[in-house]
């Protein structure tokens, strides 16, 4: 594969776990699930599987900064537009990763995700899905979350969807291709 100049990169983390092992929530899961939504970033996209546990923990954390930045030397990935998305856990990974690697993600797109990453300041665009309708993830902490970032200054979407629930992943797919379309407009 030769890479162009303008490529982008495009993270997605996988959700839920089976015990130790991520199965069938993989990275490839991922990929099938949002590809539509991805698909006007024409980008390289990056999903892999947890080493195991949760996306906050630090082994983690280090294999998908490592990942990114070796993918990065790799191809010719337009460093302005690397966005870090996922899935309910994995969502609460690109809170977590992206909010801690701001000099590495330009963009970050939760969905359906529990909230991490504390009270850090966000200085890359952040888009939030999640539904109304959540029953495992609570629809109102995200908000609230989302709420008192964008009161400190965050450049940050929240997108209310209506009654969908938590385990039509497939279905968040527009959704995060609206976001890409937003995401676009922060990056010119």
């Amino acid at each position: 594969m030769t890479a162009r100049p303008w490529c982008r990169s495009s993270w997605q983390l996988h959700y839920g776990y089976d015990g130790a092992k991520p199965r069938p929530y993989t990275g490839k899961g991922m990929i099938e699930a949002f590809r539509s939504g991805l698909a006007g970033l024409k980008a390289i996209v990056i999903a892999p599987d947890a080493l195991g546990g949760s996306w906050t923990d630090a082994r983690n954390e280090r294999a998908a900064v490592w990942l990114t930045k070796s993918t990065m030397k790799t191809y010719a990935i337009d460093g302005k537009k690397v966005l870090i998305t996922g899935f309910s856990l994995g969502g609460e990974g690109a809170w977590f990763i992206g909010s801690r690697h701001q000099d590495l993600f330009t963009g970050a797109v939760p969905v359906a995700a529990p909230v991490a990453g504390g009270d850090v300041a966000w200085n890359i665009p952040v888009y939030v899905i999640h539904s109304d309708k959540d029953q495992i993830v609570s629809y109102h902490s995200a908000k609230k979350h989302a709420d008192a970032l964008k009161g400190k200054g965050a450049k940050l979407e929240f997108k209310t969807v209506k009654r969908l629930d938590h385990y039509s992943t497939s279905a968040y797919s527009s959704h995060v291709g609206d976001a890409v379309k937003w995401l676009q407009a922060e990056w010119k």
